[in-house]
């Protein structure tokens, strides 16, 4: 039994403590203000899909990714583009100036299916392949330094287009750093013995390399490469829908779909304004797989004291939309624009950085004549270069019945005037 004396003092200071305040009503303001803008470090996913009869095919020695990676370093002017500064420019993750001027490194990945050798028929072999850009015939850059390492992940059991799960396998993950030489007559640089075939298929028999029977084993592959600062840190930007699949899944683990909205396993209910409908989660799954419900629910927040949230500002889809995300990693790929705008806003805000990725690729889709103001001044409003340039490309395109619109010059009058001056480029050459 506690005595009088230590009720007393709990007493009075539960008395004097100041009242518990809002997570959703504090720092969610406090992020609109202030989101994250854009991302300047570089990742690829390369997704081959039935490798087993790209294996089984002898006549295939080589394929190259289907489309070219681009990866950027910042150009300095001051000290001209001689080919000893270019050598000097690294695929850096560190902010910088926006109006530094920009290289655009192009790449694809080249992989040999039975190996490059016939000694190393055992193991697949992975380079990374270099194609000269534009700025670099130009200017006469003959050479390329770059920093990477590779992955490679077998893609477990697909429903529809929502990927289960990810195996990462045993291969070579060693950090590599190459000059790579145009003219050269093996301009790539890369892993010979990359991975073992053992280690991908779970049959595999070197006995049956020269007279291999039909495959009978599914398997598809995804292949990733990461391009590393100086302090060999690196995120995603690659924003294609299979990329940012596998992010999911590395960034949040298997899909929790069979345990969402259950009533018996959770310990939170979101009350919404807009319906009379209720949704349950769980309080541990949101905390592991987002930062924001981590600090919601472990900080000194009214919102860590209850079971029971009111949402105000969200609608009862869209934070269904966000919260089946977090348990599962997927998002319907057939949602309307408006939805998908209201998505792509509340994730952004609450820095749950994948599906804000993934409702922006599915935006720039939708772009058209009813909605590419929206896209633009989403795209300015949260430093989405991706939405605003989709946003601009239609402009471009459709500027002959655009320019003198109502949507323009609504526009016009609620954005800065170096955002104006954007709009108005759209018209030059025209």
């Amino acid at each position: 039994m506690r005595s009088q004396e230590s009720q007393k003092e709990e007493f009075t200071a539960n008395i004097n403590s100041p009242p518990l305040q809002s997570y959703l009503e504090t720092i969610g303001k406090e992020q609109k203000k202030r989101r994250k803008r854009g991302h300047r470090s570089y990742s690829y996913t390369w997704v081959v899909k039935d490798f087993q009869d790209l294996h089984a095919d002898k006549t295939k020695k080589y394929i190259f990714s289907d489309s070219r990676l681009s990866t950027s370093a910042d150009i300095d002017q001051d000290e001209g583009n001689t080919e000893d500064n270019y050598e000097k420019s690294d695929l850096s993750t560190k902010e910088k100036p926006t109006n530094q001027p920009q290289l655009e490194y192009k790449w694809r990945l080249l992989l040999y299916p039975h190996g490059n050798r016939k000694d190393v028929n055992t193991h697949i072999s992975l380079y990374l392949a270099p194609a000269q850009s534009l700025y670099e015939r130009q200017n006469c850059l003959e050479t390329r330094i770059a920093k990477w390492r590779f992955e490679l992940f077998r893609i477990n059991e697909e429903q529809g287009s929502q990927i289960m799960g990810l195996t990462k396998l045993d291969c070579h993950q060693d950090v590599i750093q190459e000059k790579f030489t145009f003219a050269s007559r093996e301009p790539n640089w890369g892993i010979v013995k990359f991975c073992d075939l053992k280690n991908i298929f779970t049959n595999f028999n070197p006995q049956d390399l020269e007279n291999p029977p039909m495959p009978t084993e599914k398997v598809n592959l995804a292949f990733r490469v990461h391009f590393l600062d100086e302090q060999s840190h690196f995120t995603t930007t690659d924003n294609s829908i299979d990329n940012i699949k596998i992010d999911t899944l590395l960034r949040l683990g298997p899909s929790l779909s069979n345990f969402f909205n259950n009533e018996r396993l959770s310990d939170i209910e979101f009350t919404f304004s807009d319906t009379t409908e209720k949704l349950r989660a769980s309080k541990i799954v949101l905390a592991s797989r987002s930062d924001y419900f981590n600090r919601m629910f472990n900080g000194h927040w009214i919102e860590s004291n209850t079971n029971q949230i009111h949402v105000k500002d969200v609608s009862h889809n869209v934070f269904r939309i966000i919260i089946y995300f977090l348990y599962t990693g997927h998002v319907d790929e057939n949602l309307d624009f408006d939805v998908l705008k209201n998505v792509y806003y509340e994730a952004d805000m609450r820095e749950i950085t994948e599906l804000s990725r993934m409702a922006s690729v599915l935006l720039v889709r939708l772009v058209n004549n009813t909605n590419w103001d929206e896209m633009l001044m989403l795209g300015w409003e949260t430093g989405n270069s991706q939405l605003s340039e989709q946003g601009l490309m239609y402009v471009k395109s459709h500027w002959p019945e655009l320019k003198n619109t109502e949507k323009m010059r609504e526009l016009k009058k609620g954005v800065d005037a170096q955002f104006i001056k954007e709009l108005e480029s759209c018209g030059d050459g025209l």
